[in-house]
């Protein structure tokens, strides 16, 4: 087999190219899971909980992320907000927007969750 110059370069920067920190460590399951999955697992089932991980791992990917913003790796969107909160806010969030990918749900609460954080550093 027998690579041109160009090829080679496209297949370099196919594997170089920089991948955000919600795609690469996002799981399918969240780009499958919707609102209305989780409106259809009542907690506190085994469903609901690793919809609520994916959830958390969404929020720490996007903490980690650096190419982000100003606050890349400096934040921690988690402080000081346990598992009940965030429940509560998909279970709002969810309800309101059955149609929703999970993922959609988690960026908006991390939009909220900034919010709140830049809030409480003023």
């Amino acid at each position: 087999m027998q690579f041109s110059g160009f090829a080679l370069i496209v297949l370099a920067l196919l594997v170089c190219a920089p991948v955000r920190a919600q795609d690469a460590g996002q799981p399918a399951a969240l780009r499958a899971a919707t609102c209305e999955t989780w409106n259809e697992a009542p907690p506190p089932s085994p469903a609901r909980a690793s919809q609520l991980s994916l959830v958390f791992d969404y929020i720490v990917a996007h903490d980690r992320e650096p190419d982000r913003d100003y606050y890349a790796g400096q934040i921690d969107l988690t402080d000081g907000v346990d598992a009940a909160e965030i429940a509560a806010w998909m279970d709002g969030y969810c309800a309101a927007n059955p149609h929703d990918g999970l993922e959609q749900a988690a960026a908006a609460l991390v939009r909220d969750l900034e919010v709140r954080w830049i809030k409480s550093k003023r």
